[in-house]
């Protein structure tokens, strides 16, 4: 068995998806960081605590990464662009975290950086999953569903960010949705096409 192959095992990516969901929420209320407020972030929290981001981003983001290749792998997608947003979302949350810790009073060059990474961070977590479930939603019972919800996450976010404002719990609810979406995506859900051929039909 090869790396890859070790590293896509059933019990490597739900150990990850699990431990991203725990940890990922977990580490928001360390040293008395509040998440309702607008500087209960990650990104606030961990501007002096820069390895706690990298715990936290090996975890969540490699955990989003293995089980979104792991749920390419197990229902046959093998499209180069979904694995392409995949690597490209692992890029952006590198960005997030070299960009932290800027002065937030004004748009300096640190600061664009770190909003740009963010934004492209959640748009493509949210479209490697949307376009996989809605490019076979013909295929697999359920997928539509799904896809939907992704997508009404990720209109969600921006809804929350322009009504609410920014806080750390309009970065944990969808986080911990889109993980459990892909706990029941790969996990839960039986593999069941939407149209199978009998082994004994005959065609002409």
């Amino acid at each position: 068995m090869t790396i890859y192959q070790k590293l896509l095992s059933k019990h490597v990516c739900l150990f990850f998806l699990i431990a991203g969901l725990v940890l990922g929420n977990g580490i928001m209320f360390l040293f008395g960081n509040d998440p309702t407020k607008p500087l209960g972030t990650i990104s606030i929290l961990c501007e002096d605590r820069k390895y706690l981001f990298w715990i936290w981003a090996f975890f969540v983001v490699g955990g989003y990464f293995l089980n979104t290749l792991y749920a390419y792998r197990r229902y046959k997608e093998t499209s180069k662009l979904l694995l392409f947003i995949s690597i490209f979302a692992m890029i952006a949350a590198c960005g997030i975290g070299l960009s932290l810790k800027h002065d937030v009073t004004t748009w300096n060059p640190k600061r664009i950086v770190h909003w740009i990474s963010t934004g492209v961070y959640m748009a493509t977590l949210g479209l490697s999953v949307m376009i996989f479930l809605f490019k076979n939603a013909k295929r697999y019972q359920g997928f539509l569903p799904l896809g939907l919800t992704v997508l009404l996450i990720l209109c969600g976010i921006a809804l929350w960010l322009f009504t609410l404002g920014k806080s750390g719990l309009m970065e944990m609810v969808p986080n911990t949705l889109l993980e459990l979406l892909l706990l029941l995506l790969n996990f839960i859900l039986p593999v069941k096409p939407k149209h199978t051929v009998s082994a004994n039909t005959e065609t002409t």
